[in-house]
Protein backbone atom coordinates (compact mmCIF):
# COMPACT_ATOMS: atom_id res chain seq x y z
CA UNK A 1 0.00 0.00 0.00
CA UNK A 2 2.93 2.56 0.46
CA UNK A 3 4.35 1.51 -2.15
CA UNK A 4 1.63 2.55 -4.23
CA UNK A 5 1.50 5.65 -2.63
CA UNK A 6 4.58 6.48 -3.01
CA UNK A 7 4.04 6.25 -7.16
CA UNK A 8 1.51 7.88 -6.87
CA UNK A 9 3.21 11.08 -4.85
CA UNK A 10 6.07 10.81 -7.71
CA UNK A 11 3.29 10.72 -10.70
CA UNK A 12 2.02 13.94 -8.73
CA UNK A 13 5.40 15.47 -8.68
CA UNK A 14 6.26 14.87 -12.46
CA UNK A 15 2.72 16.04 -13.19
CA UNK A 16 3.33 19.06 -11.23
CA UNK A 17 6.82 19.75 -12.70
CA UNK A 18 5.69 18.96 -16.55
CA UNK A 19 3.12 21.86 -15.69
CA UNK A 20 5.81 24.48 -14.56
CA UNK A 21 7.72 23.49 -17.27
CA UNK A 22 5.08 24.28 -19.63
CA UNK A 23 3.95 27.73 -17.75
CA UNK A 24 7.26 28.26 -18.43
CA UNK A 25 7.78 27.62 -22.09
CA UNK A 26 4.84 29.69 -22.77
CA UNK A 27 5.85 32.43 -20.89
CA UNK A 28 9.24 32.45 -22.59
CA UNK A 29 7.22 32.08 -26.45
CA UNK A 30 5.23 35.00 -25.70
CA UNK A 31 8.34 37.14 -24.62
CA UNK A 32 9.98 36.12 -27.61
CA UNK A 33 6.83 37.25 -29.54
CA UNK A 34 6.55 40.47 -27.96
CA UNK A 35 10.10 41.12 -29.04
CA UNK A 36 9.86 39.89 -32.35
CA UNK A 37 6.80 41.97 -32.76
CA UNK A 38 8.86 45.43 -31.40
CA UNK A 39 11.08 44.14 -33.98
CA UNK A 40 8.53 44.26 -36.53
CA UNK A 41 7.22 47.50 -35.75
CA UNK A 42 10.61 49.33 -35.75
CA UNK A 43 11.65 47.79 -38.87
CA UNK A 44 7.84 49.08 -40.49
CA UNK A 45 8.69 52.66 -39.06
CA UNK A 46 12.46 52.92 -40.39
CA UNK A 47 10.92 51.84 -43.69
CA UNK A 48 7.73 55.03 -43.52
CA UNK A 49 10.79 57.15 -43.12
CA UNK A 50 13.21 56.00 -45.88
CA UNK A 51 9.90 56.01 -48.09
CA UNK A 52 8.94 59.56 -47.10
CA UNK A 53 12.66 60.68 -47.55
CA UNK A 54 13.00 58.98 -51.11
CA UNK A 55 9.69 60.68 -52.14
CA UNK A 56 11.65 64.03 -51.17
CA UNK A 57 14.73 62.89 -52.80
CA UNK A 58 12.49 62.46 -56.14
CA UNK A 59 10.74 65.53 -55.35
CA UNK A 60 14.28 67.28 -55.34
CA UNK A 61 15.52 65.68 -58.15
CA UNK A 62 12.03 66.76 -60.21
CA UNK A 63 13.00 70.13 -59.50
CA UNK A 64 16.72 69.99 -60.46
CA UNK A 65 15.90 68.52 -63.82
CA UNK A 66 13.13 71.07 -64.54
CA UNK A 67 15.16 73.98 -63.10
CA UNK A 68 18.10 72.61 -65.25
CA UNK A 69 16.11 72.60 -68.78
CA UNK A 70 14.31 75.74 -67.73
CA UNK A 71 18.08 77.29 -67.68
CA UNK A 72 18.09 76.08 -71.20
CA UNK A 73 15.65 77.10 -72.87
Amino acid sequence: MEEVIHYIRGAALFVSALSFLFGVSIFYINSKRDRIKKTIEHWEEINKELFISMKKIKQVQKGAISTTIGEYM
